[in-house]
């Protein structure tokens, strides 16, 4: 994992390609389906008809056993240990998301959704279909990396939390990489790197992916600093707005 760790941390991400196979893809791909049929669980929360997102309580695990034995592989978690080197929540949530063609939004003229995460997320994918430019392959711009933590960094101290935070960008650079690789490839993501997806448009394609996120443990000083130190210099320096293009 030496490699996958100087990859994220100088480009932003890294892909290993099949790096899940067989049974174990298989398996994988019927506990995705099944995730779609989960109704009123304490732990499943139900973001729309291509999302399903699991939080880590309770007797969630025994509804996804084999995503739960992967995700608590040891080589992943030291991964997540050693990128972090802090406190840190892992899973913060477990992630079944399917793109189709109206994904990511119903609008011809967006054909890239371009973002940062409101919360800086260290991100786990594993591709269940093959993807390729067709449908809506995980995208991301190298070289901005450095730049997002740079703004977070100036501008997150004005809001009070990170929900606030806007995230929507724009971008006149033509190094847009799309991460294409086959079904079971295993992708890592620092979602401080300006990143998305096509939109797809072609109804019979789909793009089916398993996401475990993990982020940074905060206490409640710390967020309670953060809100009213928030109001104070808001109140100073009046409301500002964050740079949106890079």
């Amino acid at each position: 994992m030496d490699e996958a760790h100087q990859s994220v941390k100088k480009h932003g991400f890294y892909c290993c390609r099949n790096y899940i196979r067989g049974d174990l893809l298989d398996e994988l791909i019927k506990e995705y389906e099944s995730c779609f049929k989960f109704n009123d669980l304490p732990f499943l929360k139900i973001r729309n008809d291509y999302r399903r997102n699991i939080y880590p309580k309770l007797n969630y695990k025994d509804f996804i056993p084999y995503s739960y034995n992967l995700m608590n592989d040891k080589n992943l978690k030291s991964f997540i240990s050693k990128y972090w080197k802090k406190n840190f929540i892992y899973p913060e949530v477990i992630t079944y998301f399917k793109s189709d063609f109206k994904f990511p939004v119903n609008n011809d003229s967006v054909p890239l959704h371009l973002h940062m995460d409101k919360q800086k997320t260290l991100r786990y994918f594993i591709y269940l279909d093959d993807v390729g430019n067709d449908n809506a392959p995980l995208t991301v711009i190298p070289g901005t990396l450095n730049k997002i933590k740079k703004l977070r960094k100036k501008y997150f101290w004005r809001f009070q939390n990170h929900e606030e935070f806007p995230n929507l960008l724009k971008t006149d650079q033509e190094n847009i990489y799309e991460i294409l690789a086959p079904a079971g490839s295993f992708i890592i993501l620092d979602t401080d790197i300006a990143h998305g997806a096509k939109k797809i448009l072609n109804r019979k394609n789909t793009r089916r992916v398993i996401r475990f996120d993990s982020i940074e443990k905060s206490n409640v000083f710390k967020r309670r600093f953060a809100k009213y130190r928030s109001l104070l210099m808001n109140k100073i320096f009046g409301e500002i707005e964050l740079p949106t293009k890079l």
